[in-house]
């Protein structure tokens, strides 16, 4: 399995563990890696990790610098109602504010077993989309991140 494949897997473990009962305000139902997944179940909120573009930039003749772009998907919640746009609203900050959490108390680990010298949050978008009159709340999250290799 590839660095970024276990990067993605560590992220993916980490936000399964996004569960009121750990102090979270959600209860995560799934995480995965298929972003077919989003709209395939009927509880939420859910999240899709996948990831993105990567840079190589070699300083030494030993090691190479990769930075990595990944991507955190989520619906939050869905509704038939457009008075519940205030609910969906809230729902995506509620699991935006998790997710940073659960990475942000955990950063220390992810940088000691991947060799990152670099992790930051790059972009926050919390949408509200509308597809055949059903309102989904949505959330991209997208990090960066350089590790040593």
């Amino acid at each position: 399995m590839s660095t970024r494949e276990q990067i993605r897997d560590w992220f993916i473990n980490k936000l399964k563990t996004i569960k009121v009962i750990n102090g979270y305000r959600n209860d995560v139902k799934n995480v995965s890696k298929a972003i077919s997944d989003l709209f395939l179940l009927r509880s939420f909120p859910v999240l899709v990790v996948y990831l993105g573009s990567e840079n190589f930039e070699k300083p030494g003749e030993i090691f190479y610098y990769r930075t990595l772009n990944l991507t955190i998907l989520g619906v939050s919640n869905i509704s038939r109602d457009s008075n519940d746009s205030g609910k969906l609203i809230d729902a995506n900050e509620s699991l935006i504010e998790d997710v940073i959490k659960c990475i942000n108390q955990n950063e220390s680990e992810l940088k000691s077993m991947f060799n990152i010298t670099r992790a930051e949050f790059i972009s926050i978008e919390p949408l509200i989309v509308i597809d055949e009159q059903i309102l989904f709340s949505t959330i991209q999250i997208n990090y960066h991140l350089t590790y040593v290799e």
